[in-house]
């Protein structure tokens, strides 16, 4: 039996950009009204989801402070080092498209119902 998910091991990297930071800080160079500052930490977390080893990257970025509160943003994913990782990535991806579509083709059904009342 599986007593969920358990942290393997964790290794910070402050210093080393992941690969999706790495093309969004060169893509604010090609389009500035895309930019972002680069996060400001890095760490991967190597967890074992009932048997099955998952690396996950985590970039810590900074955001406006709310008075005496920082806030900083985590983009926490499954690195792309197998298969099963870039199809978890993939469904999810996916999963989110489908069901921004869904919800607007029901916001068009809804509205052209009230057009013919």
């Amino acid at each position: 039996p599986c007593d969920g998910p358990k942290l393997l091991r964790f290794r910070g990297r402050p210093q080393e950009l992941s690969p999706k930071a790495r093309l969004l800080q060169w893509t604010g160079k090609l389009f500035p009204s895309l930019g972002t500052p680069p996060p400001f930490d890095r760490h991967d977390w190597t967890i074992d989801r009932c048997g099955k080893e998952v690396r996950y990257i985590i970039d810590y970025y900074s955001g406006p402070d709310e008075g005496e509160t920082p806030i900083f943003y985590l983009d926490v994913r499954p690195a792309l080092d197998s298969i099963d990782s870039i199809v978890d990535r993939i469904k999810v991806a996916t999963n989110k498209t489908l069901k921004q579509f869904r919800e607007r083709a029901r916001s068009a059904r809804d509205a052209q119902d009230l057009e013919k009342k």
